[in-house]
């Protein structure tokens, strides 16, 4: 895996407005060193903040996944508490948030949700694990009209899915501040 994998960024709050971020796992020997290096480079010049080597997360609730191809797997936890979160509770707080932009959006599983950021496809693969285990997985499309600002970091659609997750996050997050 390349220094530079792809990684998407979106935004989530509770209700209580508490942040919540999303840690990366996996096998890659290099994923600390990726986040740690992504951190410093991208998210200091958009007033981020990096902590714990493996996870990202800032003041406008964003929320970061390391690609697995198309497919983003994720642990998600509670910024004040550290505890983690199932899945199933991860996507309901997601949803909600999504949904806080259309209010007519319909519903989360294996649909599509479309707000003011553009189209944002969000699918649940419970073939994995069921998602009320903590198990299942997360699918989002890469809005095209978003990709501006980071693009040229990374190759290809990497740079490209990079530079619309920050964009939906921080979009995500200033209407949700509202």
């Amino acid at each position: 895996m390349s220094l530079f994998s792809p990684i998407i960024c979106v935004a989530i709050c509770d209700n209580s407005s508490r942040y919540l971020f999303a840690k990366t796992f996996g096998t890659a020997a290099n994923d600390e060193t990726f986040l740690t290096t992504f951190s410093k480079s991208v998210l200091s010049r958009t007033k981020k903040t990096a902590n714990d080597g493996n996870c990202i997360y800032a003041d406008d609730m964003m929320v970061v996944y390391r690609n697995i191809g198309s497919i983003f797997v994720v642990v998600a936890a509670d910024i004040d508490t550290g505890n983690e979160l199932s899945l199933s509770t991860f996507v309901e707080k997601m949803g909600n948030a999504l949904r806080n932009l259309d209010p007519e959006g319909q519903a989360l599983n294996r649909t599509t949700i479309t707000s003011h950021l553009g189209q944002i496809a969000i699918m649940i693969d419970e073939s994995v694990q069921p998602v009320a285990n903590g198990g299942g997985m997360i699918t989002l499309a890469n809005p095209p009209n978003l990709a501006e600002g980071f693009a040229s970091i990374g190759e290809g659609s990497a740079g490209t899915m990079i530079a619309s997750g920050l964009n939906i996050a921080k979009g995500i997050g200033r209407a949700l501040l509202r």
